[in-house]
């Protein structure tokens, strides 16, 4: 089984072992993230904040989110040859380099990205 997202007449396909591996990974970091604000919602921001350094560091989030961002890209690349404008959008994107520099901006719930934006939404717990 197979899971493909085109762009007219482009295809970038991930086998179904390696869906299920992305979403095991993005479900458990996503619950498990939630669940340590739920758990601290009634205590001090300081402790919740040193228990998301300690979880993002111990459970190697960095490296299973960057293991995430491959896996998409050497399957855009495939698809797409070395598409230069994803480079550029890469290097023009504004990251946070200061406290205080946060983006709202969520380019997964483009309505154009995906033909059913509610499954963006979901959340399991």
């Amino acid at each position: 089984m197979q899971n493909s997202l085109r762009e007219g007449d482009k295809e970038i396909t991930l086998s179904y072992k390696k869906t299920e591996k992305a979403i095991l990974e993005l479900d458990f970091l996503i619950s498990s993230l939630d669940k340590i604000g739920s758990c601290y919602i009634d205590k001090k921001r300081e402790l919740c904040a040193e228990e998301l350094l300690h979880f993002i560091e111990k459970s190697d989030v960095l490296d299973r989110l960057s293991y995430l961002r491959g896996v998409l890209i050497k399957e855009y690349n495939k698809a797409r040859g070395l598409d230069e404008s994803l480079f550029e959008a890469e290097e023009n994107q504004v990251c946070w380099e200061k406290p205080g520099d946060y983006s709202t901006e969520k380019w997964l719930k483009d309505e154009d990205v995906f033909e059913d934006p509610s499954l963006v939404k979901e959340r399991r717990c």
